[in-house]
C-alpha cells in the first residue's frame, strides 16, 4: 500500500502554466487546479489541500483578495499560502509581501525550485548534499 500524497491547489488563471506546473508537482503530490479565486474558493469545498500555491495577478478576484478570502475562513486559515508572480518590480514584491503569505515564487520557476518550495511548506525537510 502505498504512502497518501499531500494535495497542492495550484491557482492561476493561465492554462499553460497549471499544465506546466501541474507536471512539475504531480510525481510527489496530488494537485487540483482553478483558474481564478472564485473556483480556487469552490474547490476548497472539494480538497483539502496541504499547501496553497496562488497567482498573483488574476482578473476577477486576483490573488491578494483571494488570500485574504482564504485567511477569513477558519477550517483553511492554517493552510500554507506561496504566491506566483511574474511581478518583479520592488513596489509589487512589497504589497505581496505586506499580506504576510507563507511564500513568494518568482515565475518562471523550475521544477527542482518548486518541488523544494512546496516541500518546505509542507513541513518536508530536506537536506542538502
Amino acid at each position: 500500500m502505498g504512502k497518501l500524497k499531500s494535495t497542492v491547489l495550484l491557482v492561476d488563471d493561465s492554462p499553460l502554466f497549471l499544465r506546466q506546473a501541474k507536471a512539475m508537482l504531480e510525481e510527489k503530490y496530488d494537485v487540483a487546479v482553478a483558474t481564478s479565486g472564485d473556483r480556487a474558493l469552490i474547490m476548497l469545498d472539494k480538497v483539502m489541500p496541504s499547501v496553497i500555491l496562488l497567482d498573483y495577478e488574476m482578473p476577477g478576484m486576483n490573488g491578494k483578495e483571494t488570500f485574504e478570502a482564504i485567511r477569513r475562513m477558519p477550517q483553511f486559515a492554517f493552510i500554507p499560502i506561496l504566491f506566483l508572480t511574474a511581478v518583479a518590480d520592488a513596489a509589487h514584491i512589497k504589497d505581496v509581501l505586506k499580506l504576510r503569505p507563507d511564500g513568494y515564487i518568482l515565475k518562471p520557476v523550475t521544477k527542482s525550485e518548486l518541488l523544494k518550495r512546496v516541500g518546505e511548506a509542507n513541513g518536508e525537510i530536506f537536506w542538502e548534499n
